[in-house]
């Protein structure tokens, strides 16, 4: 053990033994970057409460406190576009864009379905009603769309109420092979 290490551990009052003991474990080492005390833990058995499977489910492997990293899968990323209803829509296609923006501005308009991914392709698409002071409807299991790009709202209501500045979040089932809208006002 290098003399710097052993000057550390005696100034966090261990006894002469005990830092014997510790000079005797592989793993302990003076990092000569930093001047810390260092334990390499590929070289020390045991667990302890810091597991990887529980800090880092996702095997980001990089700093959690990063906006990027912390979001993870629940980023929307991709490009934007904006849609001017001038008449209501049924299997609408966005056209690989994950965020729509919607306005209207001359009436209520309703969208019935949108058009699905490819089978085992995975879609969130934010939809956004950015200035209209009339609602966009998303209307449920409507035949005016094709059967797998119809919509399925909570608790079955007819329609679902997109008002001026709300957001909402069309997710694709390949379960049901429907879009489910989830809103937030």
């Amino acid at each position: 053990m290098s003399s710097e290490m052993g000057d550390v551990l005696k100034l966090v009052e261990l006894t002469q033994t005990e830092i014997d003991n510790l000079s005797d474990q592989s793993g302990l080492y003076m990092n000569s970057t930093t001047g810390n005390l260092s334990v390499d833990g590929g070289d020390i058995a045991g667990g302890g409460d810091m597991l990887e499977s529980t800090y880092d489910p996702n095997a980001v492997q990089d700093d959690a406190f990063d906006y990027a990293n912390f979001l993870g899968t629940f980023q929307i990323k991709g490009p934007s576009t904006s849609v001017n209803l001038s008449s209501d829509l049924n299997n609408v296609n966005v056209n690989g864009f994950n965020i729509v923006n919607l306005s209207s501005g001359s009436q209520d308009r309703r969208i019935t379905g949108i058009v699905a991914p490819s089978s085992g392709v995975n879609r969130v698409i934010c939809f956004f009603n950015t200035n209209s002071n009339f609602r966009i409807k998303f209307v449920h299991q409507s035949g005016s769309s094709s059967a797998n790009n119809r919509i399925v709202l909570r608790g079955q209501s007819g329609t679902r109420n997109l008002l001026q500045f709300q957001q909402a979040f069309a997710i694709y089932n390949h379960v049901i092979n429907k879009w489910y809208i989830t809103r937030i006002a």
